[in-house]
């Protein structure tokens, strides 16, 4: 099983680096200003940054966690603190992210507000290290 994670894990991240190659390349290539608005530029990369977006989500479901202790500056909170508040829109990916964690560990596995809303995350850590940018 885990052979094949870590097969699935090596594909998903090698297309990963594909997309944003082509995406840097895009970017090389176009200039911001060529867009009447910001959100037009966002519009022109979509389809490079959504689809680097669902493989990172899909890697980070698979990720076998590294820990470390949980920093003095990280917000701590319950799971199901930090899915009500992201349910309930106080927290969105705009504002900072978060770290799965056990009891005294953080794990190096990143979550996002996004993740909750979209009902895609892990549930098996009971806590958040959380931090606003």
């Amino acid at each position: 099983m885990k052979k094949i994670q870590d097969k699935e894990m090596a594909r998903l991240e090698k297309e990963i680096a594909k997309l944003c190659k082509e995406l840097e390349a895009f970017d090389d290539k176009t200039d911001m200003g060529d867009y009447p608005s910001f959100e037009g530029w966002c519009a022109a990369r979509s389809p490079w940054t959504d689809k680097i977006g669902v493989l990172d989500q899909k890697v980070r479901m698979m990720k076998i966690p590294k820990y470390e202790k949980i920093p003095d500056y990280g917000d701590v909170m319950a799971l199901e603190d930090f899915v009500e508040c992201c349910e309930d829109g106080g927290f969105i990916d705009y504002d900072g992210h978060g770290y799965y964690a056990t009891e005294d560990k953080m794990t190096d596995i990143l979550i996002n507000p996004s993740d909750i809303t979209e009902g895609d995350y892990r549930k098996e850590f009971p806590q958040i290290v959380w931090f606003n940018k």
